[in-house]
């Protein structure tokens, strides 16, 4: 949904105001460390090494706790990919608000217009936009007959577009020289 714990937790508390919602959280964070396969997106290593080879930025800007993106990401072998680690526990308002990604980009130094996001939900599509940053879209909605999944539709720029294809584009916009101006944030 691309909410952080903050927004979630108010949702629980005015659709089940009986329920313990320290407790769900706690049991939810356990069970995605203990039971959640975490997998990386297509293309996510070669993107990355890329842009840190190229002196790009990059952060990740996810809803979920930093105490959990940082165990995702170290389970994955990642976590030395990024230079910041963003949660929503760091912000006061979630997605679709822009926050997260305004906070990543300061600590990555980058201007929100030069920012590209990989997103893969809705309401971070929507911040992206809020926050003045370029978006690609990445595994959205439902899959159709050949199990391509379709962009969600939303206001504002957005492109579903190959890790190959983000890779040249970026080479080709952006000499090596230029790179290290622009950021990118997001992924997840």
């Amino acid at each position: 949904c691309g909410t952080n714990k903050a927004g979630w937790t108010a949702y629980l508390k005015r659709n089940f105001p009986t329920l313990d919602t320290d407790f769900f959280n706690k049991t939810v964070e356990d069970y995605f460390k203990t039971h959640h396969i975490v997998e990386a997106k297509k293309g996510m290593f070669e993107l990355l090494e890329f842009l840190k080879e190229n002196g790009v930025k990059t952060a990740v800007a996810s809803g979920g706790t930093t105490k959990l993106i940082k165990y995702n990401f170290d389970k994955l072998g990642a976590t030395d990919l990024f230079c910041e680690l963003v949660g929503g526990d760091m912000v006061e308002n979630g997605k679709p608000a822009p926050d997260i990604f305004l906070l990543a980009a300061e600590k990555i130094g980058a201007k929100p217009s030069r920012c590209f996001v990989f997103e893969d939900s809705k309401n971070g599509i929507i911040a992206a936009h809020k926050a003045g940053m370029k978006c690609i879209g990445m595994e959205l909605g439902e899959p159709d007959a050949s199990g391509r999944r379709k962009p969600v539709p939303v206001e504002g720029e957005f492109r579903m577009l190959e890790v190959d294809t983000v890779i040249s584009a970026i080479g080709q916009k952006y000499a090596p020289s230029g790179l290290e101006e622009i950021g990118t944030t997001g992924w997840g």
